[in-house]
């Protein structure tokens, strides 16, 4: 197992290039809330399709002025499938195929989390949904990481699934968001590590 981050300790800080060529360092962001997403390689459908749902919340993530780092196991982005045909907000992306991100936060990869009922089910219905199963690049089970990271820069929510199919639940990224849209304190936010069962 990779050495996981946790929760109520700082963020590791990274310098790397996005989708458009521009420099990113994760400590310009501290004075507002970060959300950190490592997901899988670009053409997995169950990523493309939690993040149709990230745009839908689009609004609610600029209100809060939440900046948002998508992290792919994939040389090039290209956005595939029902993506493709979106308009991008300002989400900063980022192509990793490297892994260097994974390995200083700890992503895992399971074997054991590709064959499992819920994945079957949570494919279906990204497809159903408008993603699409393009090129697979990096490791088959690398599993889905997310972190929540406050305006000082310190770890909120550190969520490491156990199946390909596993994000962090809107439960806990959405009172994250709403606390910062409302005001900082307005919901006190608890500092914690979430793994799957």
């Amino acid at each position: 197992m990779s050495h996981q981050i946790i929760a109520g300790t700082p963020a590791p800080d990274f310098r790397v290039s996005t989708k458009n060529n521009k420099n990113l360092r994760l400590s310009q962001y501290l004075g507002q809330p970060i959300w950190l997403i490592l997901y899988r390689y670009l053409g997995c459908p169950l990523c493309q399709y939690h993040l149709m749902k990230i745009i839908e919340r689009e609004k609610r993530i600029m209100d809060a002025q939440m900046a948002v780092i998508i992290v792919f196991e994939s040389a090039k982005i290209n956005m595939p499938g029902a993506l493709a045909t979106k308009r991008f907000p300002e989400f900063s992306l980022v192509e990793d195929s490297e892994r260097k991100i994974y390995q200083l936060y700890g992503s895992e990869e399971k074997t054991s989390g590709i064959v499992r009922p819920s994945v079957a089910f949570r494919l279906a219905q990204a497809l159903l949904g408008g993603a699409r199963q393009c090129k697979i690049e990096g490791k088959l089970g690398r599993i889905p990481a997310h972190f929540l990271i406050d305006e000082e820069g310190m770890i909120n929510t550190a969520y490491y699934g156990n199946t390909i199919s596993d994000q962090i639940p809107w439960s806990i990224v959405d009172p994250f968001i709403d606390g910062f849209r409302n005001g900082r304190w307005a919901i006190p936010h608890q500092k914690k590590a979430v793994n799957q069962p």
